[in-house]
């Protein structure tokens, strides 16, 4: 368990004593299809919807962490949509040129340097007397070599992330912000790409993933905060593990993957601390459960088309303003398109007049 004020499923032993029984609303991981958020969170806001407080996994923790600090849903949209707007490519995948400097050291570098002919030789050398299989052994060592470093490092650094973070989420405003919980996935093996394969093995039908934890960014200390926000968007080998405290991290959407009880986490929220919840989704038709004894009445909000890449990128970092754009009028457009529905299940008392 976490040195820090985190818990494992959707208990929660908070530190923080907040108000009980207002709605909440959770925000879903998915990388840059996110955007699907802004748009959404921008409808509520036309809506008049009133938030208590918030859950958010990956790119989730990221948009709710601006929600908890704006704390009201108009201030929030405002926000979201000039983050988003903002976003590109270049702004989000910083390359990590040290972990790329270290990939090409360890594959093309050798310990002597000379001519080619001479390098040909000295390799020769070296793998006299070894048979084949040893010679691919010490190649398929080197090729897990350069993967773990990737696997623990990342190929793009977070400081894009951070840099979008600061400046729409400023630590006092967090301090005073919305209750916000994140999801984190605990790494106990960092860079040996044991989290990953876990999450492969869920993806293709075996085992489950491990539970994620949730942590109630308030209740850490604030050189820790936005550090448990970061360490919840670390995509495996897009980004390197994220650290809190002493505790390393990956993406939180990992954890309990076949009910995506990590990547939606609105456990924190329905057992008490939330009488209604607003969730929203990036996935249509997804096989997300709600927690299990949960108390909440929940809402759920999805996208009403899937939300694909617009180029050859994977959607969740196709950061093109193109597909950015989409998705952040679909999110909009998708969430106005049910007002009505979202004004009965909120009632007079949880929207303003």
């Amino acid at each position: 368990m976490p040195s820090f004020n985190a818990t494992s499923g959707s208990e929660h032993v908070g530190l923080q004593a907040f108000p009980t029984g207002g709605t909440g609303i959770v925000l879903s991981g998915g990388g840059a299809k996110g955007a699907w958020e802004a748009g959404a969170v921008k409808a509520l806001a036309e809506i008049g919807a009133r938030v208590s407080s918030v859950s958010g996994a990956s790119v989730g923790a990221l948009n709710g962490a601006v929600v908890s600090a704006a704390r009201e849903l108009d201030e929030a949209a405002s926000r979201l949509m000039a983050a988003w707007g903002g976003i590109g490519p270049a702004s989000v995948l910083v390359p990590n040129l040290e972990t790329i400097g270290n990939a090409l050291l360890t594959l093309f570098v050798k310990r002597k340097t000379g001519n080619s002919d001479a390098r040909k030789a000295e390799a020769g050398k070296a793998d006299a007397g070894k048979t084949p299989a040893m010679v691919a052994g010490g190649r398929a060592a080197k090729a897990r070599d350069v993967l773990s470093g990737f696997s623990r490092d990342g190929v793009f650094s977070t400081e894009g992330l951070r840099g979008i973070l600061d400046r729409y989420c400023p630590d006092d405003e967090l301090e005073r912000g919305l209750p916000l919980y994140v999801s984190l996935f605990p790494d106990s093996v960092p860079g040996a790409g044991k989290a990953v394969v876990e999450l492969a093995a869920a993806q293709f039908g075996k085992r489950d993933s491990r539970k994620p934890v949730f942590a109630l960014v308030q209740d850490l200390p604030l050189r820790m905060r936005k550090e448990a926000v970061l360490a919840s968007a670390t995509l495996p080998f897009v980004f390197g593990t994220g650290r809190v405290g002493e505790e390393r991290f990956r993406d939180g959407g990992m954890g309990a993957w076949k009910g995506r009880e990590g990547n939606t986490p609105a456990g924190p929220l329905a057992n008490g601390l939330c009488a209604r919840i607003i969730v929203l989704h990036l996935e249509t038709g997804t096989p997300w459960r709600p927690p299990v004894g949960a108390k909440a009445a929940m809402l759920e909000l999805s996208p009403s088309v899937p939300l694909k890449s617009g180029g050859r990128m994977p959607a969740v970092l196709d950061f093109s303003r193109r597909s950015l754009d989409r998705w952040t009028d679909l999110g909009y457009r998708d969430v106005s398109a049910r007002r009505g529905e979202v004004e009965g299940f909120l009632g007079d008392a949880n929207r303003k007049p």
